[in-house]
C-alpha cells in the first residue's frame, strides 16, 4: 500500500498538467461569420475612414465553391482573438495551394520586374485573377475567360500612365491588337478559337521576347503561329526564309512580315500597298528597283 503514494502523486501531476494544457489551448479560429460581421457592415470603416474590403463575392467564387474559409488565405488571422484585427495583414500566399502556377509566374517578366523593383506596377496574381471574386477561366464572367483576357491585360498594357511609369517600351499593344484581325475576331465575332494574349505569350510564365524560352522569341515564332496556322506553317517551312532562319542567317519569321500585335488581313488594298514596304525592311535594293519599274509605279 505504501507504493500507492508515488503513483497517486504521479497521477496528480499528470492531471494538473492536463488542466494547464487545456487552459493554454489556443482559442477557436475566427469563422467566416466573424469576418463578415464587420466586412459586410456598410457602416464599418477603417481607422482613417475608408470602407472595409467587402468580400461579398467570395461565396460565389472558385474558393467559396471549394469551401475555403477567409483564414485559409489570411493565415495570420487564424489565431486572432482581438478584433478589430490590425489594419495591415500579411499578403495571401497563393503558393500554399497553387505552387506550380506560382513557380511558373516566378520565371516570368512580371515577377522579374517585382523582384528588381519592389512596389513595381508589374502584375501579380490578384491583378489578373481578382481577389475575393476569382472565377474559373471557363466562366464567361471570369477575368481570364478567353473573350475577356484582352481587356484584363489591357488594364495595364493599354493604359498610357502604366505604360509610362512601367517603362513598357513596346507601347500600347492593347490598341494595336484591338484593331487587328485577331482582336476583331474576338471582340466582334466572338470567336473563342481566335488567339488572345495567352495564345502567343503563355499564361503564368510570360517571358520577354528576347528570352530564348519565350514562345515569341524569333526562332520560336513559326511554331507558335503554327499552332493555329498549320497549313501556312507547312508552306513556310519549305521557304527560303525558313531555311535562312534555321541556319541562323536572320531569315524572316511571321512577325517580321505581319507584325506582332497589329496583324491585318492579307490581300486587302491597304496590305497590298504596305507589303512592298515590309519586304523593303530586308530587301532594300530589290524594293528600290521594283519601285522604279512599271509595277512599282502602278
Amino acid at each position: 500500500m505504501r507504493a500507492a503514494g508515488p503513483v497517486l502523486a504521479a497521477l496528480g501531476l499528470a492531471l494538473a498538467g492536463a488542466r494547464a494544457g487545456a487552459a493554454e489551448k489556443a482559442p477557436p479560429a475566427p469563422t467566416d461569420a466573424d469576418c463578415l460581421a464587420c466586412h459586410e457592415d456598410p457602416s464599418a470603416k477603417r481607422a482613417d475612414g475608408r470602407p472595409l474590403i467587402p468580400p461579398t463575392s467570395k461565396a460565389a467564387s472558385v474558393h467559396g465553391a471549394a469551401g475555403l474559409a477567409c483564414i485559409d488565405c489570411h493565415a495570420d488571422l487564424a489565431r486572432t482573438t482581438d478584433f478589430p484585427h490590425p489594419a495591415k495583414l500579411a499578403p495571401a500566399q497563393c503558393a500554399s495551394c497553387h505552387a506550380d502556377a506560382v513557380a511558373q509566374y516566378g520565371e516570368g517578366v512580371h515577377a522579374q520586374a517585382l523582384r528588381a523593383k519592389p512596389g513595381s506596377l508589374a502584375a501579380n496574381c490578384a491583378d489578373c485573377h481578382g481577389a475575393h471574386d476569382i472565377l474559373p477561366a471557363k466562366d464567361p464572367a471570369s477575368r481570364t475567360y478567353h473573350l475577356n483576357l484582352v481587356r484584363t491585360c489591357g488594364r495595364c498594357h493599354g493604359d498610357p500612365e502604366t505604360i509610362r511609369r512601367g517603362g513598357i517600351t513596346i507601347g500600347n499593344v492593347a490598341a494595336l491588337f484591338q484593331d487587328s484581325i485577331h482582336g476583331q475576331a474576338l471582340a466582334k465575332s466572338g470567336l473563342v478559337v481566335a488567339p488572345n494574349c495567352n495564345s502567343c505569350h503563355g499564361h503564368h510564365d510570360i517571358r520577354r521576347a528576347a528570352d530564348a524560352a519565350s514562345p515569341v522569341f524569333p526562332s520560336n515564332v513559326p511554331a507558335t503561329c503554327g499552332r493555329c496556322h498549320e497549313g501556312i506553317r507547312n508552306e513556310y517551312d519549305t521557304s527560303v526564309h525558313a531555311a535562312a532562319a534555321k541556319a541562323g542567317r536572320g531569315g524572316a519569321v511571321c512577325s517580321d512580315c505581319h507584325t506582332a500585335h497589329g496583324i491585318q488581313a492579307a490581300g486587302v488594298p491597304a496590305w497590298r500597298l504596305a507589303v512592298v514596304r515590309e519586304c523593303g525592311t530586308c530587301h532594300k535594293e530589290s524594293v528600290r528597283t521594283f519601285r522604279d519599274g512599271f509595277h512599282g509605279q502602278a
